[in-house]
C-alpha cells in the first residue's frame, strides 16, 4: 500500500515539474508553381522579438519549464524560404544580389491555460517577408494561430513537431503569394 502510494505521488510530481525545452524549426517546404522568369536575390533573416521565450509548459514551476527558441531560429526560417524558392527552380542566390529579401520573425507565443480538464494548447505566429531591389521595398505579412485540445502538455517531440507546422505553413504561405513573386521575378 505504502509502494503505491509513493508511487502515486511520484507520477504527479512529476506531471507537476516540466523541463525546460529549446525549439529549432526542422519543417520543410513544398516547392511553389512561380511563373517563369529567373531572379537573383540574396536572402537574409532578422529576429525582431524582445525575447527567445515563447511560452511555458504550465505547471506549478511554469518559470522552470520555459520553452525558448535558439539563437539561430530567424536564420532557419530564412535559410528554408531560401531552399523553398530555389526548389521552385526560378531563384539563383548571390550575396549583393540585386534584389534583396528578409525573413523577419516578428512574434511568436505558445500558451497554455493555467487550468482545464482538457488543456487548449495555441501556437501563433508571425512573420514578414520584406523585398527590395532598384529602390523599391514591399513588404508581406504573414500570420497563423493554431489551438490544439490534448488530454495533457505535449512532450518534447510532439511540440517540435507542432511549431515545425505551424512555421512550415507561413513559410509556404508567403512562398505561394502571388504578389511577393511577382516581386521577386520582377513582373
Amino acid at each position: 500500500m505504502v509502494r503505491a502510494v509513493l508511487m502515486t505521488l511520484i507520477v504527479v510530481l512529476a506531471g507537476c515539474a516540466q523541463s525546460p525545452q529549446q525549439l529549432s524549426f526542422n519543417g520543410e517546404l513544398t516547392p511553389a508553381n512561380i511563373r517563369s522568369g529567373l531572379a537573383v536575390i540574396s536572402v537574409q533573416a532578422r529576429d525582431d522579438r524582445a525575447s527567445m521565450t515563447v511560452g511555458s509548459r504550465g505547471g506549478t514551476y511554469a518559470e522552470t519549464s520555459l520553452l525558448t527558441t535558439n539563437k539561430g531560429f530567424a536564420q532557419q526560417l530564412a535559410d528554408q524560404y531560401q531552399q523553398g524558392l530555389i526548389d521552385s527552380g526560378v531563384i539563383t542566390i548571390q550575396p549583393s544580389a540585386p534584389t534583396a529579401i528578409t525573413v523577419v520573425l516578428s512574434s511568436f507565443a505558445i500558451s497554455t491555460p493555467e487550468r482545464s480538464v482538457l488543456p487548449e494548447i495555441s501556437y501563433a505566429g508571425q512573420l514578414s517577408v520584406v523585398a527590395e531591389r532598384g529602390g523599391e521595398k514591399r513588404s508581406f505579412r504573414y500570420s497563423v494561430k493554431q489551438t490544439h485540445k490534448m488530454p495533457q502538455v505535449p512532450n518534447n517531440e510532439k511540440n517540435q513537431a507542432l511549431v515545425d507546422d505551424l512555421f512550415s505553413e507561413l513559410l509556404n504561405r508567403a512562398l505561394r503569394d502571388q504578389d511577393l513573386n511577382g516581386f521577386i521575378v520582377g513582373g
